[in-house]
């Protein structure tokens, strides 16, 4: 049984460079392999340099995070990190912009000015990304929704936000449009 977190550590280990146009996905303790397995599609799709795979989430070599990435796992560098806020701290030491993904801030995705390089933090299917994570972003920012939607919601918030990969996709590919 291949132990993924050692693996991707060592893989940590090769000498990565990022250009200064780049985009980094940093994927929260994502519990569910198929959610793993959309998004890391839809990264592949949008351009992503790599992603970092933070925490206890869902393995990128589960047979259904692969089925559902379409060849992405092969495609993308993959990292990990036992906890996201260290890296997350470093790219901001670094210059990076860290946008966390949240429906927790009254900041919109479409009007954020957001520089470059880029990483966008997505979390937990449940519970969204980290307090921990979020208070080491640059910014915090949401996918508008439209007002029947938030109304309908209520107070269950949860069934106001996106799937996680849905999310990582609208965001990603704004970003990339803006580039």
């Amino acid at each position: 049984h291949l132990n993924y977190r050692r693996f991707l550590m060592e893989s940590n280990q090769l000498n990565f460079h990022f250009s200064p146009s780049c985009t980094l996905l940093i994927v929260e303790n994502i519990g569910n392999p198929d959610n793993l397995g959309m998004t890391l599609r839809t990264a592949d799709a949008a351009g992503v340099s790599a992603v970092l795979l933070c925490g206890e989430g869902a393995s990128p070599f589960h047979k259904n995070c692969i089925r559902a990435a379409r060849g992405a796992v092969g495609r993308l560098p993959l990292f990990f990190a036992p906890s996201a806020v260290p890296a997350l701290e470093a790219l901001q030491q670094e210059g990076w912009s860290v946008l966390g993904a949240t429906a927790h801030t009254e900041t919109s995705l479409y009007t954020l000015e957001v520089g470059l390089p880029t990483a966008v933090v997505v979390g937990n299917e449940h519970t969204g990304i980290s307090v921990q994570a979020r208070e080491s972003c640059t910014d915090l920012v949401r996918i508008p929704m439209a007002p029947g939607v938030l109304k309908a919601a209520g107070r269950r918030q949860n069934q106001a936000s996106l799937n996680v990969g849905v999310a990582a996709g609208v965001l990603l590919y704004e970003l990339a449009r803006r580039q």
